[in-house]
């Protein structure tokens, strides 16, 4: 997480886990490195070429990296070379007006708005069927496989950005809402640091129930917070 002016910028990715994709932990930092690129340009990107600039960033930085550590013959005689370099990638970004959402694969980016107890579910393409195939950045046509919005900032009072692990904990497949109220009970009743400790707790939690890691960005206006009075975080 980082500003650029008044900008602020959340980049999270989460490397394949499979022996096909050795190098997925660069190709991870590589995501989100793209993403933030991308998201802090100034003139800002328009919505509608974000994917493909944040794409052709990761290619690029991947593209190099194998040139400079060539991966074995038998990495690459049967699967795209790329595919050592698999990973997920969500990224949001929000200034005074609008918030952006960039994301490929699983993971899980739920928005609050004012007022509202429905949680917003920003949708990225999945795929469907059995076993925990995902999209990812590696494949041929990723660019096809992301899912882009904007929200007006000003009806948003919290986001909620996970990688794959924090939603497939939950029993019930439509947790959204309940976590929704649950966040903002935390937020009403909490100061940011004691808040920062149980988004970390959250963190080892999805490990520990469903066998996967997970990264969690929770963004908040500051007024949320118990005992606070400043305009936003």
């Amino acid at each position: 997480m980082g500003t650029v002016g008044s900008t602020a910028i959340v980049a999270l990715a989460d490397g394949h886990g499979s022996e096909r994709c050795a190098r997925a932990r660069s190709g991870a930092d590589f995501a989100t490195q793209a993403l933030f690129d991308v998201l802090s340009t100034e003139p800002i990107v328009p919505t509608n070429e974000l994917a493909s600039c944040v794409l052709s960033s990761w290619r690029r930085v991947v593209d190099a990296d194998m040139a400079a550590d060539p991966p074995s013959a038998d990495a690459v005689a049967t699967e795209p070379s790329r595919l050592l370099y698999g990973t997920t990638a969500i990224g949001v970004s929000l200034d005074e007006s609008v918030l952006r959402v960039v994301q490929i694969g699983d993971g899980d980016v739920v928005i609050g708005e004012r007022g509202i107890d429905r949680a917003i579910r920003h949708v990225a393409p999945a795929v469907p069927g059995p076993g925990g195939a995902t999209f990812s950045m590696c494949d041929l046509d990723a660019a096809a496989h992301f899912g882009v919005a904007e929200y007006d900032i000003h009806r948003i009072d919290v986001v909620l950005a996970a990688t794959d692990g924090f939603g497939s904990a939950f029993e019930d497949p439509d947790w959204h809402d309940a976590m929704l109220a649950d966040l903002r009970a935390r937020l009403h009743s909490m100061s940011v640091d004691d808040f920062h400790d149980a988004v970390a707790s959250w963190c080892s939690a999805p490990a520990e129930t469903g066998g996967d890691d997970t990264t969690i960005a929770v963004l908040a206006r500051i007024e949320n917070f118990a005992s606070q009075s400043q305009e936003e975080t």
